[in-house]
This record gives C-alpha cells, structure tokens and sequence, in this order.
C-alpha cells in the first residue's frame, strides 16, 4: 500500500522492465481500522494489448494501468514489494487471498465483496518444506536462538532430532522452537503425511571464549567461502553484493557489488529506548580504492539499493577511502565516518559525513564498538537515535572515542512514498557497498545482551589454514591425525558437517560404524 492509504500496483515485464512503475489507486483501501476487499484484474483485449482494472470493495477504481507484454505471472507479492530481496512491508493484515486462471467478470467480482472465499484445492499438493533454520548460525556458550520451520500446512507429524515431536509448535505448517545448544547441533526436520516423509537438516554452531554480556550475530565462520547469500541466514537485494573470504585465517565478508546485504535481528531487535553495543572489525581495503563507500550499522528501513539506504538511514558508520591533506594523508588513506543528525526535519537530505583522522592503516584490524540508543518515536522533544563510535587497532593501546554523542539520521518525519517512515525497532544489521570491485573487510560482529558493552567479545586470532588428514589402523581402531585446525564429521561427503563431539586432539581414536567421512576446519 502507498503511504497516502491508496493500492500501489507495481509490475515488471518479462525484460524486468517497469509496466506500470508504481500506479496509486484513486480510492483508499488502507485506512488502519477498517477491512477492504482489493481486486486487481488482467486481461488480453486483443491485437497484444492488455487491459487492467482494480477493484477497491466492489467499486472500479479509475486509475489506469497498461501493462506490456510480455508479462509472464511467475512471482507476485502481496504486502510487499517483491524484486531480488522484499521491501516495503505492509503492516497489517491480509484474509482470504486467491488467483484466478482467468479474468473474473463484474458480477463475480461483485459476489466476491459480499461472500467468502471457500474454494477448496482441485488437488493435494506435494508435500514441502519451504525452510527450516534457526535465526543465527552460531550462538555464545550458555545463549539461545530461535529454530524456524515452514512446512505444508496439512502435514499430520512433524518431528525434530533432538527436539522429539513439534507438531504442537506447528500451526498451518508454521512453527518454532527456542534452543540452547552447549555444542555445535545438527538438526533434522522430518514431515509426514500419510505414507509421504520429507526430511531436512539445519546445524546451529557454539562460540566458546565469549566474554559476558555479549551474543554473536555473526563471525561467518560457518558460512562457506564464496556468495554471502548462500550462507541462508543472510539476505541481498542484488543476490551477490555479499561475498565470504578468508582473511588471516579467518572468514569475513566483503561487498562485491552496488547492492546491500542485511542480517535480519529478530528477537534481537534494539526496540524503542533500548541500548544495546554493537561491535565489529573492519580491515581497510585497497589504497588504490576511488570512489569507494562501505556502509555498516543498524537500521530499520527495508532494504532495496544502495542509493535509497546512502542516507536516512539510522546510526552506521561510513567507510571510505580519500586523500586528506588536514591530517597529512597524502596517500589514498580510508576513514570512518559518520553523519551527525538530520538538518532538515520532514527532507529525505542528511548532514554531511563527517571523517575525521587518523587514518586506517592498511592490512591492520580495527576493534569497532557503537553505543546505541533507540529513539522512541512517541517522543517529539527527541530528534533521533544518539550514537558513539570507539575504535581501537587489534592488540594496541586502549579504545579511543571517535565519535561521541552523535545523532543518526534517522528522520521521524520523513515518509517515503514507496518505503514508508520511520519504524520502532532498529531490526536490521546493514553491509552494503557501491563498488564491485573494491571493499573493506568486515568480520566478528556482536550485540550486547543489554545496555553498553565495552569489553572486547572475544580476542582476533590469526588461524593457520587446517592441515591435511592422515588415516590408518591402530589395532581395530582408525587413528586419525591433523596439524591444526578442528576435526569435523559426517555421514555424507556432502554433510552436513559437525565438529566432533568433545573437541579431540590429534591423534583421535574411532571404532568404525557406518559410514563416517571426516574433516578439518578452521
């Protein structure tokens, strides 16, 4: 829906190409307390031309609309928009939706204003598990995350090793699970209906070494390198604007195109007067690097481009490379930066970047922390989220403020005609970038469990790649021996991988049984 409470149809060819961008209806069908009944109906009229109609409870609306061919349905989204990744979520509720193989007439969509939708399905569908994983990838000793699972909605058991039976926890398919792993779990999701039976797997990883006070959003090390998006737990507007990479030993992530990665918070959300610290590390990319902008923080706006989250967007940090001859970079030296409030309330225009020195020395890593404060929207006296920014170079003298008492951009007066104003939760941790080529390196991202936070997580460590396996017999056993690295295991070739159960030094031990294959990690 539009801001202004009108129906906004937006539809692409099959050349990606907008037809129509972004039409309004004349008629209102949000109005906040009220249901309405919206039909959009599409016909050919001959010639290859196409007609289109909106219906707002009964009524034609006179907003027109010409769609191009050709225009193949093969994705429809309904209280969102629906391109590479969702934006501009629709908050409300939405009853009785169906598609049609056909144009319906008047009269049909007169009936459907006054009756209900009870058509039952012509066939039974196959059974399906749209997903199954747990928010995070990985959680802190002692911590919890939320395991999901959307299965079809008319299956008659659904069950989860080690949980036991959830079918419970299950309702129209859709159910969840709080768990508390003290190891690094694998968990099978299995549906049955009938004689059907359908099964998947999630693994949820445990940090150890975790100071108090700190829960781990993401350290990547469970994501393969290559495509961020691919990790599952990540999302990505262009499908490859993330990218995992080994730096020292360790995984982090890069962006690798114009486009925007997001990290959905969840249960984690920093609501409204909620402070929280977020922390992170950030390796300075290439002094070659022009033009370049890293963007990291939180926020609430949905995600879409690069150029609608560059501003008004709420406490991030910008990291860029430039020459800066006022702290003597003579060099292509890159920065942290920051934005200091919104100038001008109701704009969509922020405050310049602020960047000062020093400098990011290259290839060194950068203990980030940001106190973050939510703003209550309910508050007119306050203007916007307050921030401050430490920085400290890994293994070096103590932080130091970099930026102190700064107020995001965050405009509570600003709405969007597309993505709307400003929400209440601070929901999302944003990557994004405007290069393909060139990025910092971002890595070790935790949230505070409550208030401030000003302790280091847990220390950077420069692995060594994992060394080579050797296999032989020692007596009836199998003797398994490595350099470094931790000792993995699976049933299959393809996992999914766990590590191995008590974190065993080499030489380990094993009375085969089955079929086991077995690796190294960092």
């Amino acid at each position: 829906g539009g801001a202004d409470g009108s129906v906004d149809i937006f539809i692409r060819n099959d050349a990606g190409t907008a037809s129509p961008d972004h039409a309004h209806s004349v008629g209102t069908a949000f109005d906040g307390y009220l249901w309405h009944n919206v039909v959009y109906v599409q016909r050919d009229v001959g010639a290859g031309n196409m007609r289109a109609q909106l219906w707002i409870d009964g009524q034609l609306d006179p907003v027109v609309f010409t769609p191009i061919r050709p225009v193949t349905a093969n994705t429809t989204a309904l209280g969102a928009l629906r391109r590479a990744a969702v934006s501009a979520w629709y908050a409300g509720l939405i009853d009785e939706t169906a598609v049609w193989n056909r144009a319906l007439s008047p009269e049909e969509i007169a009936i459907l204003q006054v009756t209900p939708i009870t058509n039952a399905p012509s066939r039974l569908l196959p059974l399906a598990i749209s997903s199954f994983k747990a928010d995070l990838p990985a959680v802190v000793t002692g911590g919890s995350t939320t395991l999901r699972w959307d299965v079809s909605k008319d299956a008659t058991q659904v069950t989860i090793d080690p949980l036991g039976d959830v079918t419970a926890q299950t309702s129209v398919g859709v159910g969840s699970a709080v768990i508390a792993p003290n190891q690094t779990t694998s968990y099978v999701l299995t549906v049955k209906r009938g004689t059907d039976t359908l099964s998947a797997t999630t693994s949820v990883a445990v940090v150890e070494g975790v100071a108090p006070g700190w829960t781990v959003l993401d350290n990547f090390d469970q994501a393969q390198v290559g495509n961020l998006f691919d990790s599952g737990y990540w999302n990505d507007t262009s499908g490859t604007g993330g990218k995992v990479v080994s730096v020292n030993g360790n995984k982090a992530l890069r962006t690798t195109s114009a486009g925007i990665s997001f990290l959905n918070l969840r249960g984690l959300s920093v609501l409204e007067n909620q402070a929280r610290t977020l922390f992170f590390r950030v390796i300075a990319g290439s002094d070659t690097a022009a033009s370049i902008t890293n963007i990291v923080g939180l926020t609430d706006k949905s995600q879409r481009s690069y150029g609608d989250e560059y501003s008004n967007i709420g406490p991030v940090l910008y990291v860029a490379p430039f020459t800066n001859d006022l702290v003597f970079a003579e060099t292509n030296a890159w920065y942290l930066g920051a934005r200091n409030g919104d100038p001008v309330p109701g704009s969509n225009d922020s405050s310049p970047i602020d960047y000062p020195g020093p400098a990011l020395e290259s290839g060194v890593v950068y203990n980030i922390w940001m106190d973050i404060t939510n703003a209550p929207m309910g508050d007119p006296h306050y203007a916007s989220d307050m921030f401050t920014v430490y920085i400290q170079k890994e293994g070096g003298a103590p932080r130091t403020v970099l930026f102190q008492d700064y107020l995001s951009d965050r405009d509570l007066y600003f709405v969007d005609v597309v993505l709307g104003g400003m929400l209440p939760a601070l929901d999302k941790l944003v990557v994004m970038g405007n290069s393909g080529t060139l990025s910092a390196t971002f890595d070790d991202f935790y949230l505070s469990t409550s208030g401030y936070n000003a302790t280091v997580p847990k220390a950077y460590t420069v692995a060594l790649p994992p060394g080579p396996l050797n296999i032989g017999w020692s007596g009836s056993q199998l003797e398994i021996r490595w350099t470094n690295g931790t000792l993995q295991q699976a049933e299959f070739v393809t996992g999914p991988w766990s590590d191995v159960s008590g974190n065993p030094t080499s030489p380990y031990l094993v009375t085969p049984s089955g079929t086991k294959f077995y690796r190294t990690r960092q």
